[in-house]
């Protein structure tokens, strides 16, 4: 396991067409929705270009991921990186990002989920497999859950700690949309705000705090 990505990073493994996408697509849509923010990585085995390699990165980024990068080849959407690995390519372009959804990257030291579509040979070939998704028979040596049922499938890895992200003393909406903030900006923000209540008087101390701040027209 890559120490810097424990908790944080799970990957999607599948052969082409099997819908490993989609899969990625809806992870991310459900861990937005439940107030993370999210980066993808799409690993591609070829020199890309615009079409049609990015247009899973830009459903990525339709599905709510705040950061999509598509890597292959020493070519990157964002320029040239030869010979970057996984952890350094998140440490780099994703380290704001609360959790990272990988596609691709097949032998990265990350828990995995695979998809299977027809044959399962695909498992035989992923290391550190922790569930799967399937489309026909159903395969019995791992928790498996078809692409509807991605909700309960990511509340089986937080239940198992597979995704463990960092603690958040604070998290910011800005027009509804979360920004990921690091930890010293957390910290900072959670110091502000809480240094403005103990100026207040008749106010229990606080275990949780909202506020809504609203722009002038």
């Amino acid at each position: 396991m890559l120490e810097s990505l424990r908790g944080r990073a799970i990957g999607v493994m599948g052969w082409k067409d099997s819908g490993k996408t989609l899969v990625v697509e809806r992870l991310v849509t459900s861990l937005v929705r439940r107030g993370f923010g999210v980066g993808t990585v799409k690993h591609v085995h070829e020199a890309l270009s615009l079409q049609p390699a990015a247009k899973d990165s830009v459903k990525h980024l339709d599905a709510g991921a705040e950061i999509a990068l598509a890597f292959g080849d020493g070519l990157m959407v964002m320029g040239k990186h030869a010979g970057e690995d996984l952890e350094t390519i998140v440490s780099r372009y994703l380290s704001l990002c609360d959790i990272i959804v990988v596609e691709g990257f097949k032998h990265a030291g990350i828990p995995k989920i695979a998809v299977v579509s027809g044959s399962d040979d695909i498992l035989e070939e992923t290391e550190n497999v922790v569930a799967v998704v399937y489309r026909d028979a159903k395969p019995e040596a791992y928790p498996a859950y078809t692409a509807d049922e991605i909700e309960d499938l990511v509340t089986f890895l937080f239940e198992e700690e597979i995704l463990k992200p960092p603690g958040r003393v604070a998290t910011l909406l800005v027009n509804g949309k979360s920004v990921p903030m690091n930890e010293f900006v957390q910290a900072s923000l959670a110091g502000v705000v809480g240094g403005f209540l103990t100026a207040l008087h008749d106010i229990e101390p606080p275990t949780t705090i909202q506020l809504t701040v609203k722009s002038p027209k």
